[in-house]
């Protein structure tokens, strides 16, 4: 953000410099051309006296009645700067066009996830674009294949990671029961599953009863705030170690996992 930051400031600096080069030209020049006509007026106001002296007021004053109207329009134009300074593109919304800027640079971007539907349990619902997941009213007849979660109403991503940094955010709005995170390769995925870093799975839930929390044996770690988000973040950071989570909304932080993967991990829901 720095970066963007500087790099922007550095050409608007470089557009305000040649501007206050151009005003100052300009300056100076009219500034010459004011001098000349002050000298002139001066002259003319010498010259004037001396006519006073050698003519009586009334002859005088017809006499220069026309001279002098022209002298205001003429002297009336002289301006240190004939134009104002163009700062349109110097307090236009620089915020936003930086934020579009900066929106190119983030890393790591949030991603698609893609769900795996030979992973989901036979409850379980998974939309056509495979982008969405809710639990079913009925058990559907499903090939028992060992990928596929037979007890645990869960589903994994199709894409796991085996390195490198991953974001993505999960909308669970107005849903009363939940779980995410990420789940090892290798995790159990047959019979009655305590999804817990043990196991090979960290996830963060929502329960009626106990509100955002933690799965972590043997007991569950609340979370603050204990009201579920509207939407969760996932942060895997795979060389380091790491998965965290996030109120994607405010991007809060909710909770981190530490654990040195040495294996392929998969968004789990």
């Amino acid at each position: 953000m720095h970066q963007v930051l500087a790099e922007k400031e550095q050409p608007l600096l470089r557009e305000l410099r040649r501007e206050e080069e151009r005003i100052l030209d300009t300056m100076g020049k009219n500034l010459g051309e004011i001098q000349e006509n002050l000298n002139s007026i001066q002259e003319e106001i010498t010259k004037m006296q001396e006519q006073m002296e050698q003519q009586n007021g009334v002859t005088f004053l017809r006499v220069e009645k026309g001279r002098k109207t022209r002298s205001e329009e003429d002297y009336s134009k002289l301006a240190l700067v004939s134009d104002e300074l163009p700062l349109g593109q110097f307090n236009g919304p620089l915020q936003y066009t930086a934020w579009r800027e900066m929106l190119d640079t983030i890393h790591p971007a949030p991603v698609s996830v893609i769900l795996d539907v030979d992973t989901a349990n036979p409850w379980l619902m998974v939309s056509e674009d495979r982008a969405s997941v809710r639990l079913g009213n009925e058990e559907r007849e499903l090939p028992d294949i060992p990928q596929r979660f037979d007890r645990g109403a869960f589903v994994l991503a199709s894409e796991g990671f085996t390195s490198g940094r991953h974001y993505w955010q999960v909308e669970v709005a107005d849903k009363t029961w939940w779980g995410l995170g990420v789940a090892a390769e290798s995790a159990p995925r047959k019979g009655e599953i305590d999804p817990t870093p043990k196991c090979g799975y960290w996830t963060v839930w929502l329960f009626p009863k106990h509100g955002c929390v933690a799965r972590i044996a043997p007991s569950l770690t609340p979370l603050s705030p204990s009201a579920g988000p509207r939407k969760v973040g996932v942060l895997l950071d795979h060389g380091a170690g790491q998965v965290s989570f996030y109120n994607a909304d405010n991007m809060s932080h909710l909770h981190t996992y530490t654990h040195p993967f040495a294996e392929r991990v998969y968004p789990f829901f």
